[in-house]
């Protein structure tokens, strides 16, 4: 299970935003930086996730084979905060 970390979560929005322009597309771009500025602010950083990763699987399915290996690192990332959140939300108490 993986436990929501604000540095271990920028370090894998940097890796992506860094990418070329071209890598993908613009609008993902803004959002990772969005989702940046909202870490400190944010409490759940759970949620925050679940939010990023609608965008950034829709990018995936959308550049299909030519998806940067950062992005799919991202985006498995994002996968297991979500499911180390929907565990820990059965067991009252687990989630800080």
């Amino acid at each position: 299970m993986k436990i929501a970390e604000k540095d271990e979560f920028y370090n894998y929005l940097s890796a992506a935003y860094n990418l070329p322009q071209e890598a993908f597309s613009e609008a993902l771009r803004k959002k990772i930086l969005e989702v940046a500025g909202q870490l400190d602010k944010e409490l759940n950083l759970y949620i925050l996730a679940g939010h990023l990763s609608r965008f950034v699987n829709a990018e995936i399915t959308a550049l299909t084979c030519r998806t940067p290996k950062e992005l799919v690192q991202l985006a498995r990332y994002l996968q297991e905060l979500q499911n180390h959140y929907r565990y820990a939300s059965i067991i009252p108490g687990k989630i800080e």
